[in-house]
């Protein structure tokens, strides 16, 4: 059982400490979780919470494929609770939304929840492709130091290398 605000989700041990190893060492041993046979989560939003105990049931994610905003609120919990197959699930769908006027947003995103090198290279790739188009309307880019050094040093290269 995990209230999440006022909301609670009936789920087995077995799932749930198979699906994360945080979850795992709460519901074994001394901690007050695996005595009282609940999970209490107070700081994740309740509707990525049941998403995540879904993905864990099912391991499917193509219901919200078209939903980032569902995809980046499950990118905070499968970070925390350390679902890595559904974290590395977000990081995809979060980068199929990459464009221009977001890139500094989902860079940050990915940053914060300590993105895979992988999702964080495919930011920097997209945006030395963009470079040009990027100076002129994302600004934002050059509050992001490491972003846009990054974006530059594989702008120059691949020009190099052409």
């Amino acid at each position: 059982k995990t209230p999440c605000s006022i909301v609670s989700f009936q789920c087995h041990r077995l799932i749930v400490a198979n699906n994360s190893d945080i979850f795992k060492e709460m519901l074994s041993g001394d901690f007050k979780e695996c005595q009282d046979k609940v999970l209490t989560i107070n700081d994740l939003d309740s509707n990525a919470v049941g998403h995540m105990l879904n993905y864990m049931y099912i391991k499917n994610f193509s219901t919200l494929k078209e939903d980032s905003t569902i995809a980046k609120d499950l990118l905070k919990c499968s970070e925390k609770y350390q679902v890595n197959i559904l974290k590395e699930t977000c990081e995809k769908l979060i980068i199929k939304t990459l464009e221009g006027a977001n890139i500094v947003d989902i860079w940050r995103l990915l940053k914060k929840y300590r993105g895979s090198a992988t999702s964080m290279a495919k930011v920097v790739t997209y945006g030395a492709q963009l470079w040009s188009k990027i100076q002129d309307f994302n600004l934002d880019i050059f509050k992001e130091a490491e972003l846009a050094q990054a974006i530059m040093a594989c702008f120059y290269k691949t020009r190099n290398d052409s």
